[in-house]
């Protein structure tokens, strides 16, 4: 049945690739800024990745990392399939370091009309859709949306407070790298045995 299953999902990528529907907008940001975001906030518990059980001992920061590397790596086979000028790559850097001109290529690849609305996110909050699907449901995107006021660039370095050893696997920078970031200089000594 597993097979069936990945061979239908392969078929379907292929024809939805072999089409002009699928022009794919790659949201990505350094990888130990997003390890940061999901100790900060605990993402792995929203993910439902449970603590301490028998076939998952991993800490938050290597769930955060084996989460944003097998992602990456996937996307990128993903795109290798699909013409470079059918796809674009936002980096939340860039976004929040250089809004404008960010925005302004993204609007020129979907095809919009640049708004500096765009450029202000937390403006006119309960008209984001930001909100879940039910009162009951938490929402999907950064929990910490309705407490920002502007974009704020410094928050693209914030983990370079917490971080000053690199403790990431050879593999997860070779997808970093992949995608334009440069591996740190500084390595970490104490690395646990067993770290991905």
């Amino acid at each position: 049945m597993a097979q069936k299953v990945r061979y239908c999902w392969s078929r379907a990528i292929r024809l939805l690739v072999a089409t002009s529907y699928c022009w794919p907008l790659h949201l990505l940001r350094h990888p130990l800024a997003m390890i940061h975001s999901v100790e900060e906030i605990r993402l792995d518990l929203l993910l439902g990745m449970a603590e301490d059980t028998d076939d998952m001992r991993f800490s938050v920061k290597q769930k955060g990392e084996l989460m944003w590397s097998i992602c990456h790596d996937n996307i990128l086979k993903f795109l290798k399939n699909v013409p470079s000028s059918r796809q674009h790559r936002v980096k939340y850097e860039d976004l929040v370091q250089q809004p404008q001109s960010t925005v302004n290529l993204l609007c020129e690849f979907i095809g919009l009309d640049f708004h500096v609305d765009m450029l202000q996110p937390y403006k006119e909050k309960k008209q984001r859709m930001s909100d879940s699907i039910d009162s009951v449901s938490r929402m999907v995107g950064d929990p910490k949306f309705h407490t920002h006021k502007s974009i704020d660039a410094k928050a693209a370095d914030r983990w370079k407070e917490d971080y000053q050893v690199d403790f990431l696997a050879e593999e997860t920078w070779q997808v970093a790298e992949e995608l334009g970031y440069e591996k740190m200089n500084v390595t970490d000594n104490n690395r646990e045995e067993g770290e991905i």
